[in-house]
């Protein structure tokens, strides 16, 4: 009788620790089996020459919502405004300033009231043609190519996109659930054993 007692107990523990990790850890599955779909963003391409068009597709925004500002970081630049249509979804084209300083960024999608941001990364690459930029110190900044057909510019550094702290939060808490769980499995066998 008490050891079938400490079973109820340790699975309830791990199905607590599953409820609560499951989103955390699962959020794509589970929005891929149940309607309707959770947010998303699409881009029509994940590299793209500064100075070109790159389409996106937004999804999980409020009906009617707007408006939905399309940019890109790691500096903020704002490529435009949309409105979502009825069922929540936001497609637009948007172009890469030519000055947009080589290397990954990252493309979001937001709006508030309600609030929400989705993010893609987005690898910009040097202009096809030789464009003069301002640099950030006021110098001019030749972006183009060299003798041996290698693109170069910015002093061949990455964009600066930061990191998200969220995630990595996320992330942590979701192992740690599993890892209590787990933990919590173990006592009781080794206690059923003893």
């Amino acid at each position: 009788m008490r050891t079938s007692l400490l079973w109820r107990v340790a699975l309830a523990s791990a199905a607590s620790a599953a409820v609560i990790a499951a989103p955390l850890v699962g959020a794509g599955t589970a929005h891929a089996q149940y309607p309707p779909p959770g947010p998303s963003l699409t881009l029509s391409s994940d590299t793209v020459e500064a100075g070109e068009d790159v389409s996106f597709t937004g999804t999980g925004f409020a009906p009617n919502q707007s408006p939905v500002t399309a940019a890109l970081f790691s500096k903020k630049v704002v490529l435009g405004r949309f409105q979502a249509d009825r069922q929540g979804v936001v497609e637009g084209t948007v172009t890469i300033p030519e000055c947009t300083e080589p290397g990954l960024h990252t493309f979001k999608l937001f709006a508030h009231d309600p609030d929400l941001i989705l993010r893609a990364p987005l690898e910009v690459l040097p202009p096809a043609d030789d464009v003069d930029c301002p640099d950030d110190d006021g110098r001019d900044d030749h972006y183009g190519h060299d003798g041996r057909g290698d693109h170069r510019g910015h002093h061949g550094r990455l964009a600066d996109t930061g990191n998200d702290k969220t995630l990595m939060m996320m992330g942590g808490a979701a192992v740690g659930l599993a890892v209590v769980g787990g933990g919590t499995m173990l006592a009781m066998r080794r206690h059923r054993k003893s």
